[in-house]
């Protein structure tokens, strides 16, 4: 990597916060207990993280891919937990939870298990948008019987909205503020201060350079994207210039015979073949 790009990938790496999936990729990779003060903020219990990978990748039986941001075990009872990050709002759908929630209990149990073993999952959206706009800090998401009754299947998602600014409590305030924020010297969660100053003080240089790669890559691809768009539109360009040259050329072909048929005046050939006097009293001298 030449010493222009790597400048230009550091200052790009110097403004971004946890909710940067670059960032956040490498961030919580075998931290646990980044991923643990997060949750014990976020979930009305307190957490032990066994282990935490991010951009896990789990294929389903049909072939279809998920990948998890952040994908953890809980220590104790074997919870499984999923955190993901989301700057657009589409990207959070119900859908979307719906299907991680099940892949997870698909994850979570073993040939020979009963269902009744299934262990508690978590899946829990942290968004950049209030998705919901109903200006809440936490959404919890539970099954009800007849909306009353807690179904109680063992299955939980929870949307975390960091566009929040107005009551909570000191733990959701100080995530939210940890989560946008740019500057280590600002973050409020030790472990989270700490593993923000590991990387951006540049004495992480594995991560550093795994986030120079990954940039170059997301760079080059849009670049890609954008060199095939406007590749494309030129392409469209060309193509619309090509049928207006050629509805203009077939115009002056069929102004050329109507004015050898001699039956229409130069006006009325002229608004039939959208061309004006002059273009049609030219056509007229060559023919």
């Amino acid at each position: 990597m030449n010493p222009e790009t790597k400048d230009r990938n550091l200052k790009i790496i110097e403004n971004m916060t946890i909710m940067d999936d670059i960032f956040m990729s490498v961030f919580f990779e075998e931290r646990p207990e980044c991923a643990e003060d997060i949750l014990s903020a976020v979930l009305p219990f307190k957490i032990k993280v066994e282990s935490v990978h991010t951009h896990y990748h789990y294929t389903s039986a049909n072939g279809h891919e998920v990948i998890f941001d952040i994908h953890a075990k809980e220590e104790n009872d074997g919870k499984k937990l999923d955190i993901e990050l989301q700057k657009r709002s589409d990207g959070a759908s119900p859908r979307r939870a719906r299907y991680y929630s099940s892949t997870l209990d698909t994850m979570s149990l073993q040939r020979g298990q009963e269902y009744d073993e299934l262990e508690d999952t978590y899946v829990i959206f942290i968004t950049e948008h209030d998705i919901f706009k109903e200006k809440k800090p936490i959404y919890r998401v539970e099954r009800h019987i007849n909306s009353k009754k807690r179904f109680n299947d063992g299955s939980h998602i929870i949307y975390l909205n960091t566009a929040y600014s107005g009551k909570c409590t000191k733990a959701i305030k100080n995530l939210i503020h940890d989560l946008r924020c740019s500057d280590p010297n600002e973050i409020i969660n030790k472990n989270l201060a700490k593993r923000f100053n590991e990387i951006k003080s540049g004495s992480a240089e594995k991560e550093i350079e795994n986030m120079c790669d990954l940039l170059d890559k997301v760079i080059k691809k849009e670049g890609d994207d954008k060199f095939a768009e406007g590749r494309a539109e030129g392409i469209a360009e060309g193509r619309a210039e090509g049928r207006a040259e050629g509805r203009a050329e077939n115009s002056r072909e069929i102004a050329q015979k109507l004015i050898l048929s001699g039956l229409l005046t130069d006006e009325v050939i002229a608004e039939s073949c959208n061309l004006t006097i002059d273009e049609v009293r030219e056509l007229k001298l060559s023919a």
